[in-house]
């Protein structure tokens, strides 16, 4: 790889890593090929990808940057970073379920947003419902609160008619005896 090529992986490792709402840094050592493309496969369908870069470009890509002090330490061996700019939750439970029985391919460290995620952090965002279901329920949630609502201020009127036609049964009653 020559100077020009190594300035472009680093232009656009800095890009990924700006535009990524989500990170994960993780050591794949011994995955065949076959595991990578099924792994690729299962972030592609939850909105994320997966890239392979050197260590040293991505020391020099995240340098200065608020990833300075998440990912220093992790940057030995073969690493693989895992990134999304849609659904973190999506994300991480593909990579939770795809890790879960493997040996070979671990979790160091992650991002959301600029700040540093643990592996237990990544559990508990992999056990969030999907963003759709999320605003499903916000959106029943603030449906909800007017309808009640009118159900309140409907009450006193609909009691009344309740009575009124009690009262009309019972007046209705003793007109024909």
């Amino acid at each position: 790889m020559n100077l020009e090529q190594k300035k472009g992986s680093v232009s656009e490792l800095k890009d990924l890593m700006d535009s990524a709402k989500a990170t994960v840094m993780l050591s794949q050592n011994g995955l065949t090929v076959g595991e990578v493309t099924e792994f690729r496969r299962a972030l592609r369908a939850n909105g994320a990808q997966l890239k392979v870069f050197k260590n040293t470009l991505l020391r020099r890509a995240i340098e200065g940057s608020s990833y300075e002090g998440i990912f220093d330490d992790v940057l030995k061996g073969p690493l693989a970073v895992a990134y999304t700019t849609g659904d973190a939750a999506g994300m991480a439970k593909a990579i939770v379920e795809f890790t879960k029985n493997r040996k070979n391919i671990t979790v160091l460290v992650g991002s959301l947003g600029d700040r540093k995620m643990e592996q237990s952090q990544l559990k508990a965002l992999s056990e969030l419902p999907p963003v759709e279901v999320l605003r499903a329920s916000l959106l029943g949630a603030l449906v909800a609160v007017p309808q009640k609502l009118l159900g309140v201020f409907q009450a006193p009127g609909r009691d009344m008619v309740g009575v009124l036609a009690a009262r009309e049964r019972q007046l209705g009653g003793q007109a024909d005896a």
